[in-house]
């Protein structure tokens, strides 16, 4: 049975967007403050870093697919194992 790269791409684009739209969802939701506060503390940073939407947005976007990305090589990694 051969498998084509192109089922993985369509897999990491719709899982990709899926997260990215989700951790957009919790970046306006604010729920990232309290995690921001918590490493300014730990940094010993007397402020809390603002936010920069325009770098922000792109920065988990791409995060979103390389990881998503990373994952389905390591899952077609492992189904090719198993079909030696």
């Amino acid at each position: 049975m051969r498998c084509y790269p192109v089922r993985y791409f369509k897999v990491t684009i719709i899982i990709g967007a899926f997260v990215a739209l989700v951790v957009a969802l919790l970046y306006e939701g604010g729920l990232f403050v309290p995690a921001d506060s918590a490493l300014a503390n730990v940094t010993l940073q007397n402020y809390v870093p603002a936010w920069h939407r325009g770098i922000q947005y792109p920065l988990f976007t791409l995060f979103a697919f390389v990881f998503t990305w990373s994952v389905n090589c390591f899952f077609k990694r492992m189904q090719t194992f198993q079909n030696c």
